[in-house]
């Protein structure tokens, strides 16, 4: 059900200037969090993953950090209006977003991120690890949620974490392979 009405939301919010302000600032703080476990240099490579239709994570990696970012995202509706907001924002020549499989062909990324809503969870690790990607931040849920997102393995070692807090999620970890 949550998954549903952030989807839902992030979608309302990429029409409305007004109700993205109010939502983003909770996220600036998300990623000045989880880039304080990153040692990324300006013009970093980063790969997103679950981008959604509002996408603050790429936004924010190219406003705070100079990143290029390759976002990604099932819901072709969700790209499409991501497209348009980056656009808006005037960073197209820093984010990329695709309704695509995670077959980055010959790119090779600094790092990834995974947003809550990544399912399967382990087996996109896994893939991302297998095509060079060693530096990968996960999102998790806050317990009240945990049974509505997959569960991160614990077969991987936790590098760092940080606590968010958040109603919806609770921290970030850093895994390197």
């Amino acid at each position: 059900m949550l998954k549903s009405i952030v989807k839902n939301s992030e979608k309302l919010f990429s029409y409305s200037h007004c109700f993205a302000h109010l939502y983003h600032h909770a996220y600036k703080a998300v990623i000045d969090r989880e880039l304080s476990m990153l040692s990324l240099k300006d013009g970093a490579k980063v790969l997103f993953i679950g981008s959604g239709a509002f996408p603050f994570t790429p936004l924010w990696l190219a406003t705070l950090q100079g990143c290029h970012v390759t976002a990604i995202d099932i819901d072709h509706y969700a790209v499409k209006r991501a497209r348009r907001v980056v656009k808006k924002h005037a960073l197209d020549a820093f984010i990329d977003i695709h309704t695509t499989s995670l077959d980055n062909g010959n790119a090779s990324f600094d790092a990834a991120i995974l947003a809550l809503q990544v399912t399967p969870l382990n087996e996109t690790i896994e893939t991302l690890y297998s095509q060079g990607i060693k530096t990968i931040i996960v999102r998790r849920p806050s317990p009240r949620f945990t049974e509505q997102y997959d569960a991160l393995d614990a077969r991987y070692n936790i590098q760092d974490y940080v606590v968010h807090g958040m109603r919806a999620f609770h921290d970030s970890v850093l895994l390197q392979f």
